[in-house]
């Protein structure tokens, strides 16, 4: 349980410091807001590749889950930003 909150104040931090610079004056909030999401869609397709990696499937299936998880991640990206 420690190693899961770890993980997810890890990949929270660097979201946190854009948006703390944002507050400060530092970065417009747009530009943190547009780090923030890099950040998440990166760790999205991190997470992705390692777990089609572990699964043992030849190559061209994994090419087509990480294209569909890829795919699906920006999908949910563009209805939170329609949503919004």
């Amino acid at each position: 349980m420690v190693r899961i909150a770890a993980g997810a104040i890890g990949s929270a931090s660097i979201p946190l410091i854009a948006l703390c610079m944002a507050w400060l004056g530092a970065l417009t909030l747009t530009i943190a807001l547009q780090i923030s999401v890099g950040i998440y869609v990166l760790t999205l397709g991190l997470i992705a590749l390692i777990a089609v990696s572990r699964a043992g499937l030849p190559w061209r299936h994994r090419f087509i889950a990480l294209v569909g998880l890829a795919s699906l991640g920006a999908i949910v990206v563009l209805v939170l930003i329609v949503a919004h």
